[in-house]
């Protein structure tokens, strides 16, 4: 059997299945870092299209630092792809295990870039929610999705018998790319940037009302979808949500400069990883749903108790219990996507 490496001694803790290269510590932490300054770099961007909708030119300094990033990344993966090839691996195992989505990431990247110059001279820069629906951008959003959660990808599919920080540190910022991937996107409808509680629709209410409990829905199927399926499989370490949400949290704040709304997703994550912690949700079934319940629950009563505290709440309270049940009853709906219900015969 063939066997390579990735820049760097290989760890026996992360060898995958035979048939494919042995990825290694230096090889996941080169990922994380390029793949951390390519969202950053989205961040910046998707900021400048918001406060600087003067801007005519596709090369600016958030397009630098995004672009910079990553055609780092595409560096590494195609490096590391044609190095494994040169020694006999075929191009579907070219990458360790999971870390094939990355490649067609890059490939996708690539295109967007190219795509994007063009788009910008033929139709001219975006602005506000312009930006979040311009199709080249889209296919930016796709290429980030795969090229920053292989690291998370990877560990899932191999699994984890024993979570570390120390050592897995890499899959979970993964892990909160992946979700910073989903929202950069679709910001539009984050309650951290658009804070339509916060006032009343002039004319049809409902409308104001509508779009907000959307928008907290949808971000509530993002978190949940990404949350309950590592907590089910135990791939990552206690921590790993509280940094997740918490960084999240953080590139969104600055998107609205609402930065006290950042509290209600830190508190969040302290309960999820503790939680988490004390519980095997593998054999237990009624532990799981509580934890994919009590998430929403805690994470939209706190989200309205600080807007009413710190800014202004103008929904009233049927509405705002619906911010909060209703992404509940989605959450228990998404955890029985993950586990299925056990019963007891006794």
């Amino acid at each position: 059997m063939v066997v390579a490496t990735s820049d760097a001694e290989p760890s026996k803790e992360l060898s995958p299945p035979s048939g494919f290269p042995v990825t290694t510590p230096r090889f996941e932490q080169l990922y994380a870092i390029f793949g951390f300054w390519l969202l950053t770099g989205a961040y910046y961007d998707a900021w400048t299209h918001t406060y600087t909708p003067e801007l005519e030119s596709f090369f600016t300094p958030a397009h630098g630092l995004l672009y910079a990033g990553g055609l780092s990344l595409v560096a590494l993966i195609v490096y590391t792809a044609v190095k494994n090839m040169a020694i006999g691996f075929p191009l579907k195992r070219a990458l360790p295990l999971g870390y094939f989505t990355g490649l067609i990431g890059a490939g996708a990247f690539v295109l967007a870039v190219i795509g994007d110059m063009v788009w910008h001279i033929l139709f001219g820069i975006e602005n506000d929610l312009e930006a979040a629906f311009s199709a080249t951008h889209l296919l930016l959003v796709v290429a980030f999705f795969l090229l920053v959660g292989s690291p998370l990808f990877s560990l899932m599919a191999r699994g984890n018998a024993a979570p570390s920080i120390r050592k897995d540190w890499p899959a979970m910022f993964g892990f909160m790319l992946v979700l910073s991937a989903l929202t950069v996107i679709t910001q539009w409808s984050h309650p951290i940037v658009n804070l339509q509680a916060t006032y009343v629709t002039e004319g049809n209410v409902d409308i104001g009302h509508s779009l907000g409990l959307l928008g907290i829905i949808l971000q509530t199927v993002f978190i949940l979808a990404l949350m309950l399926p590592i907590a089910y499989h135990r791939v990552l370490p206690a921590g790993s949500f509280t940094f997740a949400l918490t960084l999240n949290a953080t590139y969104l704040a600055f998107m609205s400069y609402a930065f006290v709304l950042i509290i209600p997703y830190v508190i969040t994550g302290i309960f999820a990883d503790f939680y988490y912690a004390r519980h095997d949700f593998r054999t237990q079934d009624g532990p799981f749903r509580i934890f994919a319940g009590a998430i929403t629950i805690i994470l939209y009563s706190l989200y309205f108790l600080i807007l009413a505290v710190f800014m202004e709440l103008a929904w009233n309270a049927h509405i705002v219990s619906g911010g909060i049940f209703f992404p509940t009853i989605v959450a228990l709906l998404l955890s029985y996507t993950v586990k299925k219900p056990e019963f007891s015969d006794d």
